[in-house]
């Protein structure tokens, strides 16, 4: 996608977009204390008059007297006239949406998150992966290993991003995963991809029975509760959050959004 450089200045549609957000969200008077700030804004080179926009949304839905909080962040596309949340170029058929995405920042880099490579290599790799996507167990240990032997080059960081939804047995995987990755200090992620249990299985010990089998670990459900587990767990989370990653896996080069497929060519 074309975005104009950063002295380039995009239209100021930010009364339009937000005005626009915030009636549709206002027609459900279950929505309280809305509250939609603009991130960033940049110009398509290709498409002057419109402006991608990355906007903060939060709030409260009241359901049954109870309150249920929201926030995240949303991409959308605006001309001034037009709002819309995705936009395909018509010639080249490109979906500006797929190559859209925040920079990733120096701070997410965290050395909690590095598993391999010099941290000075002169290329950084953020991946995103849940164990159960199947897409991620094809690929990210192929990748991961392409990229573990030129340390020099590399420098990998692994985000845990379970897709909850789809596949509820991640979470006491991946927490399980972290508390291996906690106490050993040359632990090799791409093992959890070996697991084989139903992605929609919710019964915690079952699931953590198997990874123990395979891992030949001994983690109860009590060392998945530890602060250090949770932290890092939440952390990765909310890293993705920031970033708009919603699906797996997921890849930053050079901070950078790009496809895991660059490495499989």
């Amino acid at each position: 996608m074309l975005l104009a450089s950063t002295f380039v200045m995009a239209v100021n549609y930010d009364k339009v977009i937000i005005s626009y957000l915030e009636k549709g969200f206002l027609k459900d008077k279950d929505v309280k204390n809305l509250d939609i700030k603009v991130i960033s804004k940049s110009p398509l080179l290709d498409k002057k008059s419109w402006s991608a926009y990355i906007l903060s949304i939060s709030g409260e839905n009241i359901r049954d007297n109870k309150s249920h909080k929201f926030s995240y962040r949303s991409l959308y596309f605006t001309d001034g006239s037009l709002v819309t949340p995705d936009l395909r170029n018509a010639i080249t058929d490109e979906r500006y949406k797929e190559t859209m995405s925040p920079k990733f920042e120096k701070d997410y880099y965290d050395d909690s998150f590095h598993i391999f490579g010099n941290k000075n290599a002169k290329h950084k790799i953020a991946i995103f992966s849940d164990p159960l996507c199947p897409y991620c167990i094809k690929y990210v240990p192929q990748v991961l290993k392409i990229l573990k032997q030129k340390p020099n080059e590399y420098s990998v960081y692994y985000y845990h991003l379970p897709l909850l939804r789809m596949h509820p047995a991640s979470e006491t995987l991946i927490k399980a995963s972290i508390v291996l990755e906690n106490s050993q200090k040359n632990y090799d992620v791409t093992k959890i991809y070996n697991i084989k249990i139903s992605a929609r299985e919710k019964d915690n010990q079952k699931i953590l029975d198997t990874f123990n089998k395979v891992m030949n670990s001994n983690i109860s459900l009590k060392d998945l509760k530890d602060t250090k587990v949770v932290k890092h767990y939440e952390k990765s989370l909310d890293i993705s959050k920031i970033l708009m990653v919603n699906g797996t896996p997921s890849l930053f080069y050079d901070d950078k959004k790009d496809s895991i497929g660059r490495f499989l060519d």
